[in-house]
C-alpha cells in the first residue's frame, strides 16, 4: 500500500484499503484460489494482523485529516454563535444590530418578498431596519445600512429573507464559515501539486484576521474567497468558459472583478469573456426586468457618489484599503488636489503592472499582482475583503513560502495596527502595504528578465579571448 498521504482532492478506494489478507490475495495477486501456497514460516502468522492494523490505522489518520477542517470550522462558529456580541439576541440593541451588516441583505430580500422592491434605495429601506415588528429587535436609531450594492445583489440574496431575522442571522453564519471551509479544501488543490502532499490551507483561512473580521460583521468574503478559488481552479484545468461564469456572478460586486476583463482580453481569452459576459447578461438582466425603473433611478444616484463617499460620516479610513484614501487622508483643502497627484499616477501605474504581466495563469505571483492591483483601484475597500489575497497567499506557501509568509504576516499585522497607525499618523496603513506588494512583485518580474537576459547573452556579444 502507497505510504503517501493523499490530499483531499483524490478519491480513494476505501474498499481495498479495508481488504482483509486473504481478499487482499483475491484481490490483488494473480495466484488463483485453488493454488498450492507455500508452507507458512514461523512467527508469519501475526504478520498480517499488524499489517491489518497499521493500514487501518493510516485509514483512520486520512479520514480524521480529511474531516478536521469542518470540526475547526464548526468550532469557530460555535464560539461566534455563543461569545461573539454581533451575535448574542437582545430585544434591545446598542449601535450594532444583530448579526451586524447581515440586516441590510435581510432587509433588501425582505423587502423584495414583501412586494416593495421600488423602495429598496430609498429612506424606507432605512426605516425597515428599525422596525421591530419586523427584525424582532429595536437598536440605536441613529445607525443605519445605507442601500449601496447593485439590484442584482439584493435579488441574489433575497431567499433569505423568507426567514425570521434571528434564524436567518445563525443560517447565515453557518453560509459563511461552510463557504470558507470549501474556500480552503479549493485552495488546497490549488496549491497541491497533483494532490502528492497535504496542506493546511483552513489553517490559514481561519489564522487570517480579514476572514475572522469579516464573519464577526457578517461580511461575504469567504464566499468572494471560494468564488476566485473556484475559478482560479477552472483556468488551471483551461476550462476558461466556465472561470468565466464564475467572474459574470461577482459583478453583484463589481469593485472585486472590474479590472479581471483587461489581462484576458489582452491575452484573447475569448471563452473566459464569453463566459463572463453570458452570467453577467443573465444575472443584470433578470434584475432590470424585476427592478422598477426607480429602484435603478436610486441606484445611480448612489453610483455617481461614490468618488465622495470618503466623506460621509460612517466612513473609517483606518480600514480602506484603496488609493483614494491615501488622499483623503490629507489635511482638508487638499484632498481634491491629492485625487489626482496622488492616486493618478499610482492608478496608471497598477494598471501598467497588470497590462504588462505576462506570466501562467498557474503562478500564483500573477494573481497576487491582479487582486492588490484590483483593491488599490477600487473606489471603496474595506480590509475584511483582503480575505481573497489568500488565493494567491496560500498557493505561494506551497511554491514559495518565505514569500507567502511574508506577505501573510505582513497584511496580518498591517491590519491589526492599521487603527493606531491612523490615530497618531493620521494616514491608512495598508494602501502602503498593498503598494509596497506590487512594486516588489512587478519588480521582481523585472530583475528575473533583466537576469535571464543577462545568462543568455549572444556569444557574438562576448569579448573574444586570445
Amino acid at each position: 500500500m502507497d505510504g503517501n498521504i493523499l490530499s483531499p482532492c483524490d478519491a480513494p478506494r476505501l474498499d481495498r484499503l479495508f481488504l482483509t489478507p486473504d481478499r487482499a490475495m483475491t484481490a490483488n495477486s494473480p495466484i488463483e484460489s485453488n493454488a498450492t501456497l507455500p508452507p507458512p514460516k514461523a512467527g508469519d502468522a501475526t504478520k498480517p494482523h499488524a499489517a491489518l492494523r497499521l493500514s487501518n490505522l493510516t485509514v483512520a489518520k486520512r479520514i480524521a485529516g480529511r474531516w478536521l477542517p469542518f470540526f475547526a470550522f464548526l468550532a469557530v462558529g460555535c464560539i461566534y454563535l455563543f461569545a461573539s456580541p454581533n451575535y448574542q439576541w437582545s430585544p434591545s440593541l446598542g449601535a450594532i444590530p444583530y448579526g451586524a451588516d447581515f440586516l441590510q441583505e435581510w432587509t433588501g430580500g425582505r423587502m423584495i418578498l414583501d412586494g416593495q422592491i421600488g423602495s429598496i434605495y430609498s429612506e424606507r429601506f432605512v426605516e425597515a431596519q428599525h422596525d421591530a415588528s419586523i427584525t424582532g429587535f429595536q437598536w440605536d436609531a441613529d445607525q443605519f445600512f445605507p442601500a449601496v450594492y447593485p439590484p442584482p445583489h439584493y435579488l441574489l440574496f433575497s431567499p433569505w429573507g423568507a426567514l425570521p431575522y434571528r434564524y436567518a442571522t445563525i443560517a447565515w453564519l453557518a453560509f459563511l464559515l461552510f463557504a470558507g471551509c470549501l474556500a480552503s479544501f479549493e485552495l488546497q488543490c490549488i496549491a497541491t501539486a497533483e494532490g502528492q502532499a497535504h496542506s493546511y490551507a483552513w489553517l490559514a483561512v481561519l489564522l487570517f484576521p480579514p476572514f475572522l473580521l469579516s464573519v464577526t460583521l457578517g461580511q461575504k468574503s469567504g464566499l468572494w474567497l471560494l468564488l476566485f478559488a473556484l475559478m482560479c481552479r477552472r483556468c488551471q484545468r483551461d476550462r476558461w468558459f466556465t472561470a468565466g461564469l464564475l467572474a459574470g456572478l461577482m459583478t453583484i460586486k463589481p469593485t472585486l472583478c472590474f479590472l479581471l476583463p483587461l489581462p484576458m482580453l489582452i491575452e484573447r481569452r475569448w471563452h473566459f469573456l464569453g463566459g463572463m459576459a453570458l452570467s453577467t447578461t443573465a444575472l443584470w438582466g433578470a434584475s432590470a426586468c424585476v427592478f422598477p425603473q426607480e429602484a435603478w433611478s436610486g441606484f445611480l444616484s448612489i453610483v455617481s457618489t461614490a468618488g465622495r463617499y470618503t466623506d460621509q460620516g460612517g466612513f473609517h479610513l483606518d480600514w480602506s484599503c484603496n488609493l483614494l484614501s491615501l488622499a483623503s487622508s490629507l489635511p482638508e483643502g487638499w484632498t481634491t488636489w491629492g485625487k489626482w497627484a496622488i492616486s493618478l499616477p499610482l492608478a496608471l501605474y497598477a494598471i501598467l503592472a497588470v497590462a504588462e504581466s505576462r506570466g501562467d495563469w498557474n503562478d500564483p505571483k500573477r494573481w497576487m499582482l491582479l487582486l492588490t492591483a484590483t483593491i488599490l483601484l477600487s473606489p471603496h475597500f474595506y480590509h475584511y475583503d483582503l480575505c481573497i489575497l489568500l488565493l494567491p497567499i496560500v498557493w505561494m506557501l506551497r511554491s514559495d513560502w518565505k514569500r507567502g509568509a511574508c506577505y501573510f504576516v505582513s497584511l496580518s499585522l498591517a491590519m491589526v495596527l492599521a487603527s493606531d497607525v491612523h490615530f497618531i499618523l493620521q494616514i491608512p496603513l495598508l494602501p502602503i502595504v498593498l503598494l509596497g506588494i506590487l512594486c516588489e512583485l512587478r519588480l521582481s518580474d523585472r530583475f528575473a528578465g533583466w537576469s535571464t537576459k543577462l545568462i543568455n547573452v549572444p556569444q557574438s556579444m562576448l569579448p573574444a579571448h586570445h
